[in-house]
């Protein structure tokens, strides 16, 4: 009875605190921001910035194209549904990125993912950033 007690306390807890837990059936994976530097350039690896327009054009992942997440259409990707996409927004705690992958998987796509420290935890990792235009 304590054990269980004591894991309700410490769920209850991480709730409160807004760490995010990963959901069944979310349909994408989760990658950490040393995985997204490491395959960047990489043939069909696309990464998508899901911040405002203005953050984008302040700075960036290198080669993150911008896409406003509540408004993802098919344009917006590539046309192989079997390419790799990853979406980014502010941080752990913005969820701009899970609305914007969730889109992408209905309309069809496959690898689709997200970095979920988005561009704070980038910045924080020391990653350089590109300005947009």
């Amino acid at each position: 009875m304590r054990n269980t007690l004591r894991l309700v306390t410490a769920l209850a807890l991480i709730l409160l605190a807004g760490v995010p837990l990963a959901r069944a059936g979310e349909g994408f994976g989760r990658l950490t921001v040393d995985e997204v530097s490491s395959r960047i350039g990489q043939k069909d690896f696309y990464v998508f910035d899901n911040n405002s327009h203005e953050r984008w054009a302040k700075g960036h992942v290198p080669s993150a194209r911008w896409v406003d997440y509540s408004n993802v259409t098919a344009a917006d990707l590539p046309a192989d549904k079997e390419a790799t996409l990853v979406f980014y927004c502010g941080s752990e705690q913005c969820t701009a990125c899970h609305k914007a992958a969730a889109t992408a998987i209905k309309l069809g796509y496959k690898k689709v993912h997200i970095m979920p420290a988005g561009i704070a935890g980038w910045e924080k990792a020391g990653k350089k950033t590109e300005p947009g235009a």
